[in-house]
């Protein structure tokens, strides 16, 4: 019978003797708002998934997170170019208190915290840390397959393809900040900073959940181990021991260090993630007992198991796939046919804003015509009304000397001779002549 894993429910809570955080942005202004961070992360972005999102030119997607590990408040600027401000000064981690001013971007948040009457001591658990921005003590993680380690003192270390991420993994599956791992009491947590892939424990998706000896963390391609190497034979004369679903670590001195129970596919194999292939995993080192047989016949029918479910995975996301590819062809057909229409809209626009611009010319043109008949006429009409004024002065001159001759004509009938007093008889010819 195969026996599948267990679903990983573990989270982390704030205890009821942890500091009550509240803050508010933009404080002063019309605009402030105010939230009550209940979470043990808060991520500030300026867009989602981030926690809370602030509209600033100056903040990234995924800017810094508050850290409420039980006891202190932790600031982190998750390695941003425009940086994060603390009481005016540039931080990268740091233990707030009440009254502090963040400033990210060009918004101002201010700071309030208030510790419950309650709390019996610093911790809730007796410890106190010299450095709230440290673990008590390193935490070991190790690269799986590989002898990359690192030793993570900071109370908060970015996991992320960043070039200035602390633990720093190189793929395209990998976001540039993809997770946060953290200090909550005096254990360590890990949190999904929004990636596209998510992050698996053990096999199991989460975003927010505690980290024990032996843990597995799955990033994209890659699966990191919290604790001490249990990989193989190059852990310092460590030999591994599988019996009844438990692992038993013993080093070369004697000593035992137990570590929670992980299903043989928690131990062999990488989870598969999306944009991602299986890696081939070496089989770990088995010490056969009397019941050695009946433990590896077990693990053998686990792993056939794992693989049968990830082969109708397979089929299932095959057959989805397929689907979309349908649907995406589809979707191209009506696409290049809405660009033909499109095309064919824009070539009658083209000819009838050609049609436009020739009737424009043309009309321009007769515009001109029209313009130089308007000078012709008014020259014309200049010249007919010098041409009137003279013949109206010509024929003022023939009424006077028509008047002039009337008069000398009647002078002359009424003229009498000198030598015989008779009228003068002129003749009608003269007259005319002297007219």
């Amino acid at each position: 019978m195969v026996q599948t894993s267990q679903v990983r429910e573990q989270t982390v809570q704030l205890p009821p003797e942890a500091p009550l955080v509240r803050i508010t942005a933009g404080y002063g202004t019309a605009g402030q708002k105010t939230w009550n961070l209940r979470r043990p992360v808060t991520l500030i972005g300026s867009r989602r998934p981030a926690h809370i999102v602030l509209h600033d030119d100056g903040i990234s997607n995924a800017h810094c997170v508050f850290v409420n590990t039980g006891t202190e408040l932790l600031l982190k600027d998750l390695h941003t170019s425009s940086g994060t401000l603390c009481n005016e000064k540039p931080v990268d981690l740091v233990v707030l208190k009440d009254g502090d001013v963040v400033r990210i971007g060009n918004t101002g948040i201010q700071i309030a915290i208030r510790t419950p009457q309650n709390d019996s001591d610093d911790s809730g658990y007796g410890l106190k840390f010299v450095d709230p921005t440290r673990f008590c003590e390193p935490v070991p993680l190790t690269l799986a397959y590989t002898d990359m380690r690192w030793d993570l003192e900071s109370a908060v270390t970015l996991v992320g393809r960043h070039d200035k991420a602390p633990v720093r993994l190189d793929h395209p599956d990998v976001c540039r900040r993809h997770a946060v791992l953290f200090r909550f009491r005096n254990r360590p947590a890990i949190f999904d900073v929004g990636s596209r892939n998510g992050i698996c424990v053990n096999g199991q998706h989460c975003s927010l959940t505690p980290l024990d000896d032996g843990d597995r963390i799955t990033l994209g391609p890659f699966t990191l181990t919290i604790g001490k190497n249990t990989d193989g034979d190059d852990s310092g004369g460590k030999t591994e021991t599988a019996a009844e679903g438990n692992r038993t670590t013993t080093d070369a001195a004697g000593s035992e260090l137990s570590s929670p129970s992980h299903t043989p596919n928690d131990c062999a194999a990488p989870v598969e993630t999306a944009g991602s292939s299986v890696a081939p995993t070496d089989t770990p080192s088995v010490r056969t007992g009397s019941s050695g047989s009946e433990t590896l016949s077990e693990q053998i029918s686990h792993s056939w198991g794992d693989l049968n479910e990830w082969e109708s995975r397979l089929q299932a996301n095959t057959s989805t796939l397929e689907g979309r590819q349908e649907g995406l062809t589809q979707r191209e057909a009506a696409l290049d046919a809405r660009e033909a229409a499109l095309r064919g809209k824009l070539h009658d626009v083209e000819r009838s804003h050609e049609q436009v611009s020739a009737q424009e010319q043309a009309v321009a043109a007769q515009a001109a015509q029209t313009q130089l008949d308007r000078d012709n006429v008014a020259a014309d009409e200049r010249a007919y009304t010098a041409k009137q004024h003279e013949l109206n002065q010509r024929e003022s001159e023939i009424e006077r000397r028509e008047r002039v001759v009337a008069q000398r004509w009647s002078r002359r009938l009424a003229s009498t001779c000198p030598h015989c007093g008779k009228a003068v008889n002129v003749g009608h010819t003269r007259v005319v002549e002297e007219v």
